[in-house]
């Protein structure tokens, strides 16, 4: 019997829908897009600030290490890989990849959402998913994939 703060199904089951390579450029505008705007979609294209990244950083569990450090990884895709001469660069290992997350959220979630869903796909970060055929380093967009929800007794 599972406890009532942990969700009953722990592990997120994911679907992938689309994937396609992308460059270390790209790979750096998604990763600082994702920084900059609430990761729940709600606001697209606003400016960055302090607050909406510390608001980011913000998350259920264990995964605030693994969304703590994707700043760190913005500024050495920055650093290190974009400013590499054309002719020294490797092929990009770089994929932008588009999935559906099935999770359960316990209800304290009902009033942060955007909250439950970064907790929900921490799980993903920074791992090998088989699923998806690569590792994630961080999201720019998740949603709810429709407006209905319900509550399991």
């Amino acid at each position: 019997m599972p406890l009532a703060q942990k969700p009953h199904r722990p592990k997120p089951e994911v679907q992938l829908l689309r994937r396609r390579r992308i460059s270390f450029e790209e790979a750096h505008d998604f990763l600082q897009q994702g920084l900059s705007s609430p990761s729940d979609g709600s606001s697209k294209g606003t400016e960055k600030s302090e607050v909406n990244e510390e608001a980011f950083l913000e998350v259920p569990g264990s995964y605030l290490v693994s969304y703590r450090s994707i700043p760190a990884i913005v500024d050495s895709l920055r650093d290190e890989w974009v400013k590499l001469p054309q002719k020294k660069r490797p092929k990009s290992c770089f994929v932008e990849v588009v999935g559906r997350l099935e999770c359960h959220l316990h209800p304290c979630f009902l009033s942060q959402l955007a909250l439950g869903l970064r907790g929900a796909a921490g799980f993903l970060l920074h791992r090998y998913i088989e699923t998806l055929g690569c590792i994630p380093l961080g999201f720019m967009e998740l949603r709810p994939a429709g407006t209905m929800a319900a509550l399991v007794a």
